[in-house]
């Protein structure tokens, strides 16, 4: 559903959840109190309940990981809603139920279960929908500038959304089954979302998949990418900067600053110079951080190939062991094992 605006204000009957990842639940069980609860939680907008139910409720769980926010609402009733322009990448998912999705002058579109759309920036959106559970996803267009390498907002390619369904239904399950892991891992206790390297990995990667799941300005012929071109002596920038901050969430778009060149430019010079892009040199790093710290742990002191795998920024074990081993020719769990350094702590 639309963009929420904050989470566990007190005076909403919200209830903080602690936690490196931020959550918040909200809960009504009378339609007056689930009306001043959505005005309150969503961006400006209009609501009516058109149909209460014999059991009415709303609920709803929001969490925020870094620039990404998530938000899970059980709308148990039938109604309407009207949602002012919003300033940033909003997604949207039908995880049961079903609702009409219209812009004024357009042709609506109906979703049930599995069905994923966008808000158009700067356009109004109306919903009318029946009893079900909707998640909407959030992030800032710079998040997406910065994943179609564009420098600001006011760039010529930063991006523009063009229309607000996928362009194909292989696209849209796609991206269905990617809003169905955020809501996962943002709902659970000890998700590898907790590591800012994890979190920042992911919200690179939602943002590359919605420049291919909508219709965008990066499709089309007008779209100009920045120009190339880079010196020996910002390549030297760029690698010392990640070599110095592995262990930050840092992006592609801080290292262009330091290199002072634009992201394409750098992707291309990592790729002609290192035969991998920015992203793929800073993960290598990062995977031989992580073979130093197996070599200096102890098991003996609850050291762990999860705990390190996560501190690096690695959130799934099983890739990261694959990758490890592609690379060492061991598992990790052996280096840990036979580390030379075993009991010599103080």
């Amino acid at each position: 559903m639309p963009d929420e605006r904050s989470s566990g204000d007190a005076g909403t009957g919200g209830t903080p959840m602690t936690g490196p990842i931020r959550r918040a639940a909200f809960a009504a069980s009378a339609p007056d109190r689930a009306e001043t609860l959505i005005k309150h939680l969503y961006v400006d907008n209009r609501v009516r309940i058109d149909d209460p139910g014999d059991a009415f409720n709303f609920g709803l769980v929001s969490a925020a990981a870094g620039p990404l926010g998530f938000n899970r609402g059980h709308w148990g009733f039938t109604g309407h809603i009207r949602m002012e322009p919003l300033p940033m990448f909003s997604a949207m998912v039908a995880l049961a139920g079903s609702l009409t999705v219209g812009r004024p002058g357009r042709h609506d579109h109906a979703f049930t279960a599995g069905g994923v759309w966008i808000a158009e920036p700067g356009e109004p959106m109306e919903f009318s929908f029946r009893p079900g559970v909707y998640a909407g996803l959030t992030l800032p267009m710079s998040v997406i500038d910065e994943a179609a390498g564009a420098r600001s907002p006011s760039d010529a390619t930063a991006v523009r959304f063009l229309g607000t369904v996928p362009v194909d239904a292989a696209a849209g399950h796609y991206w269905s089954q990617l809003m169905r892991l955020v809501n996962h891992q943002t709902s659970t206790v000890g998700s590898p979302l907790d590591s800012v390297l994890v979190r920042d990995h992911l919200v690179g990667s939602l943002a590359r998949a919605a420049l291919i799941t909508f219709p965008n300005t990066v499709m089309t012929t007008a779209y100009v990418a920045p120009p190339a071109g880079i010196g020996p002596a910002s390549l030297h920038r760029a690698v010392d900067y990640m070599h110095a901050h592995a262990a930050e969430p840092i992006t592609v778009a801080q290292v262009a600053d330091v290199a002072g060149i634009s992201i394409r430019a750098l992707q291309q010079a990592f790729i002609r110079h290192h035969g991998r892009t920015p992203t793929a040199y800073l993960r290598h790093l990062r995977l031989e951080r992580a073979h130093l710290d197996l070599r200096a742990a102890d098991p003996a002191y609850g050291d762990s190939v999860t705990a390190i795998a996560r501190r690096w920024g690695f959130a799934h074990l099983s890739k990261f062991s694959a990758a490890y081993r592609d690379r060492y020719g061991v598992s990790p769990s052996i280096t840990l094992r036979t580390t030379p350094n075993r009991h010599r702590r103080p």
